[in-house]
C-alpha cells in the first residue's frame, strides 16, 4: 500500500510477517503484490514495539 503526502510517499510493506513503512521521495505508484527491491540505510532507520512505541532512534535524530 502507498500513501502519497504531496511530494513524498509511504510505502507499506508486508515481509514474512514484518511490517515496514519507507518514505520515499516523489511520488509512486505500486500495485499492490509488486515486487520491489528495499535498500536500508541503518543511519535512517527508527525501530517501534508492538505497541508502537519508539524502541530505538535514528543515530542522526538522536544527536539533535
Amino acid at each position: 500500500m502507498t500513501e502519497i503526502t504531496g511530494s513524498e510517499t509511504f510505502v507499506h510493506l508486508d515481509y514474512h510477517g514484518a511490517k515496514w513503512v519507507g518514505l520515499v521521495h516523489g511520488i509512486q505508484h505500486l500495485k499492490p503484490g509488486q515486487p520491489l527491491s528495499v535498500y536500508l540505510d541503518p543511519a535512517h532507520i527508527y525501530l517501534f514495539d508492538a505497541h508502537g512505541a519508539l524502541v530505538s532512534a535514528a543515530p542522526y535524530a538522536e544527536a539533535a
